[in-house]
């Protein structure tokens, strides 16, 4: 696996939101046309891999869950689901790094949320010093929608990017 990564993350997320909604809003019947618009809830978290904001002091190993940091994807699920979205974009999610618990986070969310999640990796690693396994780390789209196709589409920069479209219904 090569590095990958990541460069135009507000224009790209904001494609992805926009299909996203496009989409959901295409696979469901349409209301009568007297009954006024619809309304779909989208947000846009940064997850900060399930950490927070947290700044370990200088020289401190990355521990595999470190309390000090706050990890808790519960309370980022909790949020999520007090928000009563249709569509949440997620960046800065963590798949099996060290400094997450080596945890399998958009998995976890989706479960946890029940959401049908549409994944990209932005960075792709190999076993290294960040995690004895590959791990990757990017954007997290989940849907209450039913997601009909999900890709990763690196974009044409001076540096790699990327976008994560899912197709929903």
């Amino acid at each position: 696996m090569r590095k990958k990564g990541h460069g135009r993350t507000v224009p790209v997320l904001a494609l992805a939101l926009g299909a996203a909604v496009f989409a959901a809003g295409q696979a469901q019947e349409l209301p009568d046309p007297q009954s006024g618009p619809r309304v779909a809830h989208v947000v846009s978290y940064n997850i900060h891999h399930g950490t927070g904001d947290c700044v370990l002091p200088p020289g401190t190993p990355p521990p595999p869950s470190p309390p000090e940091c706050g990890f808790d994807l519960e309370q980022i699920a909790r949020v999520i689901r007090a928000d009563k979205v249709d569509v949440a974009a997620l960046q800065e999610v963590d798949r099996f790094w060290n400094r997450s618990a080596r945890t399998d986070q958009p998995a976890i969310l989706a479960e946890e949320l029940e959401m049908h999640p549409c994944y990209g990796a932005n960075l792709d690693h190999p076993p290294d010093s960040h995690s004895p396994v590959p791990h990757q780390y990017g954007t997290l789209i989940l849907s209450r929608f039913p997601i009909l196709d999900c890709r990763n589409t690196f974009l044409p920069s001076t540096r790699p990017a990327t976008e994560t479209t899912p197709e929903v219904r």
